[in-house]
């Protein structure tokens, strides 16, 4: 290891530079300080160095562009600033252009910066605020946005404009692991895709990405080759007007072709899923909830398979006379049709929705696991669910598709949270979630379940921490697949 002291300046680490040659295998550490970069500097011939970043060091570029020889080491702190370009970098943490993810502080230009200089982006386990759209450019290829799987969130916190906006043509963009969050709700889409030139957004991957307060999810005008899959979809109720979960295509010119949906739960739109103009669009093992308009097709051609409506959608499905449906795998009848519920048995392939219970107030757990007490309910066709104990009990044997989720306050630094769902008080499955630092922003952590359920099987959700918070917006949702 080479250590290069003060003064920190460009010829200082050129000196270090030249010295140590392009042979040897060295790694060239940065002490602490602001090491100032006054021209364009290329040191991309030293592959044999590695730049070493310790925490108090960082590198100010101004509008210069830097050539590093490969991926520098460096912790979750900042160690980059300035207008300029980094080049030479295999992936970036948004932290090292100074994102805080403290769900206070506007991490936008930190983030934006990231996505210039590399396009694969790791995003902790944290809340990163942002108020200016993100912004995709035309021509854009390769670009990974990837969460931990744990407890990553994106929030937006304006209340209009898209959450992101595909300027044009963008080639294999892939997010994954990430809750895009609006708060407060927006009149605009959290991922919004124009098609300006003959050039579509094509080859992309969605995947466990959870949307939520947008009055639009996923607004695709024009697409090859897309999949979506995964995740979780939450609107702005289904009174809201021209709120969509998941709108694709926009005309014959800017149409959409051979696009996936999987194992997506969306929710609170009023309409669910509406195909404009994209041929074929493939849905397999989703879940449409409280929507006036579950599934709309005008134009083109889907092939629905093990696709589920809640009994509270007002309508199942519009389909239009220019629109083909195969429903699992059978042509549904060419024309205009509308199919509703008569009752809460729903629809034949549909899920109904026997019990959404949920939290009214603020409810402080510490330790656990501790079953919550939702104690307000919006459905519970047949008095299954007590909202004193919090406990459901399984009307008859079937498959229930079970549904817990909650946001909590994290009132201390490093603290652990989880919530799980138990039949007969064992643990069946849980999401366990990481605060890295306190906030007033909340956490949310989300779990879901296909089990088999006899009658009088048991049904609560638990919550377990490390320390003392504060859950908020609690429910659980409980359907019936079938018997």
């Amino acid at each position: 290891t080479e250590f290069v002291n003060g003064p920190f300046t460009q010829a200082n680490i050129i000196d270090s530079l030249t010295a140590i040659g392009t042979s040897n295998k060295v790694t060239l550490l940065l002490r602490p300080g602001t090491w100032v970069i006054s021209s364009n500097a290329d040191w991309s011939a030293y592959t044999n160095v590695t730049f070493k970043i310790v925490p108090g060091a960082q590198i100010s570029h101004g509008a210069f562009t830097i050539s590093l020889p490969g991926q520098p080491e460096a912790g979750l702190y900042q160690i980059f600033s300035g207008t300029g370009t980094i080049s030479g970098l295999k992936e970036v943490y948004p932290e090292w252009y100074g994102a805080k993810g403290d769900g206070t502080a506007d991490d936008y230009t930190a983030i934006n910066k990231a996505r210039n200089d590399c396009k694969r982006l790791i995003f902790q386990g944290r809340t990163y605020n942002y108020g200016t759209t993100f912004t995709i450019p035309d021509g854009s290829t390769g670009i990974n946005w990837l969460g931990d799987r744990t407890n990553t969130h994106l929030v937006y916190t304006v209340a209009t404009g898209n959450g992101f906006t595909f300027a044009g043509e963008a080639d294999s963009f892939t997010m994954k692991d990430i809750h895009l969050y609006a708060n407060p709700g927006t009149t605009g889409t959290a991922i919004y895709s124009a098609r300006p030139s003959a050039n579509p957004f094509r080859d992309f991957l969605f995947e466990r990405v959870s949307l939520e307060g947008f009055r639009i999810g996923y607004y695709i005008e024009g697409s090859i080759n897309g999949v979506i899959r995964g995740g979780r979809q939450t609107g702005q109720g289904k009174a809201t007007a021209g709120g969509v979960g998941l709108k694709l295509g926009k005309d014959v010119t800017n149409a959409g072709n051979q696009i996936t949906l999987e194992d997506l739960y969306i929710s609170g739109y009023e309409i669910g899923i509406y195909n404009v103009y994209t041929s074929p669009c493939n849905l397999s093992r989703v879940i449409i909830g409280t929507s006036v308009t579950a599934l709309r097709v005008a134009f083109g051609v889907m092939f629905a398979k093990d696709t589920y409506f809640d009994s509270n959608n007002d309508a199942a499905i519009l389909k239009e006379s220019g629109a083909y449906l195969f429903w699992n795998g059978v042509l549904s009848s060419v024309g205009t049709q509308s199919i509703t519920y008569n009752n809460h048995r729903g629809f034949r392939t549909g899920v109904p929705a026997i019990v959404m219970a949920y939290r009214s107030a603020a409810l402080s757990i510490n330790g656990g696991p501790s079953v919550v007490i939702l104690d307000a309910e919006e459905e519970d066709v047949e008095g299954l669910f007590n909202i004193t104990t919090g406990v459901f009990t399984a009307p008859y044997d079937a498959y229930y598709v079970i549904i817990a989720g909650m946001d909590f306050i994290a009132t201390a630094t490093d603290q652990y949270f989880s919530v799980g769902i138990y039949k007969g008080g064992t643990l069946l499955t849980q999401a366990e979630r990481y605060a890295h630092s306190s906030s007033a922003q909340p956490f949310g952590a989300e779990v879901t379940r296909i089990v088999w359920l006899a009658a009088g099987n048991l049904i609560d959700m638990r919550a377990n921490t490390s320390a003392n918070l504060t859950v908020r917006n609690a429910t659980l949702n409980i359907h019936i697949l079938g018997w």
